[in-house]
């Protein structure tokens, strides 16, 4: 991903969320093919034809690409463009909203949905973290007489902004609970196993 953003011109690269624009970018031009449509007849089929260059000097980049990716959806229908982002909790808390401003913006279009792979719990300690001083003064301005003094009431407020942000981003949510010890071993005894731990023994051997 970044030898692609790094190919990009600056407007573009600049943007907040530039990293999820990048991968509808990359899905656009290189993994339309799964759906069984060419690219090339994408763009035939398409209203206007997408040119990357033609973002240079534009007064607002997301709108054009907003636009640009309607047209692709149109040119896609009756199938649906579904965009799989993993490990958002492992980004930076200026990077976790930065890239949750860009799903609001574009989950708004018809026919394009949003996969998150994550631990909400860190999401909303990073969104809380980023936003927190925008909370805070939210409640002062709201409920002065509420208004935070202490560092756990800060913290609490930051907490309920962080969740309720989250809440109106994500429509659904589908847990993953840990696994028990017994389902680890079964697991781990399966067969797809027995070559993988054969392989790291002999790696470990010859490291000794």
């Amino acid at each position: 991903m970044a030898n692609l953003l790094g190919s990009w011109p600056p407007s573009v690269k600049e943007l907040p969320g530039a990293g999820l624009i990048g991968t509808a970018l990359w899905i656009y031009r290189k993994v339309l093919r799964a759906f069984g449509t060419s690219p090339d007849d994408l763009l035939k089929e398409a209203r206007q034809t997408f040119q990357l260059p033609s973002l240079i000097g534009k007064t607002d980049v997301r709108m054009e690409f907003r636009e640009e990716l309607e047209d692709v959806l149109a040119a896609l229908e009756p199938k649906r463009l579904v965009i799989f982002l993993d490990d958002l909790d492992r980004c930076s808390p200026a990077q976790t909203v930065a890239v949750m401003e860009s799903i609001n913006y574009l989950s708004s279009i018809e026919g394009c949905f949003f996969i998150l792979g994550m631990d909400r719990d860190k999401v909303a300690t990073a969104v809380g973290l980023q936003l927190g001083e925008a909370a805070i003064e939210e409640r002062r301005r709201l409920h002065p007489e509420r208004a935070p003094q202490m560092d756990s009431e800060k913290a609490a407020v930051r907490g309920e902004y962080a969740k309720d942000y989250l809440k109106k981003i994500i429509n659904v949510t589908v847990g993953v609970r840990d696994p028990e010890p017994e389902e680890v071993e079964r697991y781990l005894s399966e067969p797809q196993w027995e070559d993988a731990f054969e392989m790291l023994k002999k790696g470990f051997t010859g490291l000794c």
